[in-house]
């Protein structure tokens, strides 16, 4: 887009903004609602956020865009100034002219363990408390904030080996707040892919950084006419994980390659694809719902071999999937076979469970076949040589050299 271009956009933002908040301004002032705030359900007042939203293009967040709406109408009702084009301008420049920082973004990680204070994992490091605890001293020595941190994670009944550990990741961002909105995404994408790596489906292992309540034992009352019982269910991981373990890091599992792809700037779109197809399985293993865990595995397999979850299940991309899943995995002509008819089964299945058949019976067979084969092929993707060419290569046709397509025709006829 040409800067001419961008500009006259730019001003057709402007002045739709000043229309929408003069209008929130004078539906205040008939309302009564001097300083009091004003109606945040107003139509007007969400154009208003949508269109400073479009000319941030996600650089403040949403808290920073609804404070800077307040200030203009408040500013304008206690008569400090007008709601012109002029201060809309000024108000998203001086926003948009906010430098970037380099925030640095710590939560409490649960259910594992280490023997090392410092953990690089991708663009993850995980530290115990004493780690912490020094590295604040050294680097914020003047802050009681991050003191107050460190305490409030702290139990004075605690024993040494319980002391809490913690993951951080960094943020470049104009904004606190906006580096937190990111940061959470990041720990929930590593809480995905942790969960893929260990690969159990049950409460025996489980690294949880949002939400940790499931530390908690639940109760829950069950009575049948005269027979009535309180059952408890202990939420919490049996055993903590030993995430110093090499496995976590291991190159011939594909976990190091998976770690790499958290730390790259820009993705290409295969890249993408093998992880999400990580967090996809490893949502699945976290479902207890065994349709959903089944759906989400198949997601996986679908993203990892182009296949959008939009388009209309037909029998040919059942077949394409099971193919290219058959090729991938397996060399020669019997177990590509049972890998082919296996799929072409699960894909049923989902395709049963997609249109809505609630008497869908998902095995534990069942569940493990497909569970197997997304978790197979993302190794795969991430071990192989040729493969890992396929991936690191963004193709610019469908049958180039470095696309999927061209490795499954090469496998299917030869090499040229």
């Amino acid at each position: 887009m040409s800067k001419k271009k961008q500009d006259q956009g730019n001003t057709d933002i402007y002045q739709q903004i000043t229309d929408n908040l003069l209008a929130i301004k004078n539906q205040s002032i008939a309302e009564h609602l001097h300083l009091k705030g004003f109606r945040k359900d107003s139509i007007k007042y969400e154009k208003a956020v949508e269109l400073f939203e479009k000319a941030f293009r996600g650089t403040i967040s949403p808290k920073g865009i609804q404070a800077a709406i307040a200030k203009i109408i408040w500013d304008a009702l206690d008569e400090k100034s007008e709601i012109t084009e002029n201060v809309i301008t000024e108000t998203i420049q001086e926003l948009q002219n906010k430098p970037v920082v380099k925030w640095e973004c710590f939560m409490q990680i649960h259910g594992i363990k280490m023997d090392s204070a410092k953990l690089e994992l991708g663009k993850y490091t995980i530290c115990s408390h004493e780690y912490l605890k020094k590295y604040v001293e050294q680097k914020r020595p003047d802050t009681i904030l991050c003191q107050t941190f460190l305490k409030k994670n702290m139990n004075e009944k605690r024993k040494e080996t319980e002391l809490p550990y913690y993951i951080s990741v960094t943020e470049e961002e104009k904004e606190s707040e906006l580096a937190k909105i990111k940061s959470m995404i990041k720990f929930k994408q590593f809480e995905h892919i942790i969960g893929y790596m260990i690969g159990y489906n049950d409460n025996r292992y489980d690294v949880k950084i949002l939400s940790p309540n499931r530390t908690e034992t639940c109760n829950t009352l069950i009575f049948s006419g005269d027979n009535t019982r309180i059952s408890k269910t202990k939420e919490s991981p049996i055993t903590p994980v030993p995430i110093d373990d090499k496995f976590f890091q291991e190159k011939k599992f594909g976990n190091k390659h998976i770690w790499s792809l958290t730390k790259k700037q820009n993705l290409n779109d295969i890249q993408k694809r093998l992880l999400n197809a990580v967090e996809w399985i490893g949502q699945g293993l976290r479902e207890q719902d065994d349709s959903k865990a089944f759906i989400q595995c198949m997601f996986a397999i679908e993203g990892l071999l182009s296949i959008a979850q939009d388009k209309i299940i037909n029998a040919s991309i059942a077949h394409q999937l099971s193919e290219y899943a058959a090729f991938i995995l397996e060399d020669d002509y019997k177990n590509r076979v049972k890998v082919y008819e296996d799929f072409k089964k699960s894909y049923g299945t989902r395709c049963s469970i997609a249109h809505g058949n609630k008497q869908t019976n998902i095995s534990t067979k069942d569940m493990n076949s497909i569970m197997k084969i997304a978790s197979r092929l993302v190794i795969k993707m991430s071990t192989d040589k040729e493969l890992l060419e396929v991936i690191r290569i963004t193709p610019t046709k469908k049958k180039d050299k470095a696309s999927l397509a061209f490795y499954i025709e090469k496998k299917r006829f030869g090499p040229q």
